[in-house]
């Protein structure tokens, strides 16, 4: 169902219902290409329209969130540290 050129960071990939218990599946073919195995840790990302309402909710790989938080953080940290560089 991917609809965007490959050279996009984004697409629609699937469409997906919530059933009545708040569940929802991520198709085979999604999970396959993420690398989603059973029991993987994913988590929920959510943005704010300009209203304040959640408009968009994004599942990310723990691992690669705690990545994202570490490479943005860590620079900060070690400039901000006296006597610390980010030399190492």
């Amino acid at each position: 169902m991917p609809n965007t050129p490959q050279d996009s960071c984004c697409s629609l990939d699937a469409i997906v219902t919530v059933d009545d218990r708040g569940q929802i599946l991520l198709p085979k073919e999604l999970r396959l290409r993420a690398g989603i195995a059973p029991g993987a840790r994913l988590a929920a990302v959510t943005y704010r329209g300009a209203d304040g309402n959640v408009c968009c909710v994004t599942l990310t790989k723990t691992e690669a969130l705690a990545d994202a938080v570490t490479s943005m953080i860590g620079p900060a940290v070690r400039s901000a540290a006296p006597g610390e560089s980010d030399e190492r």
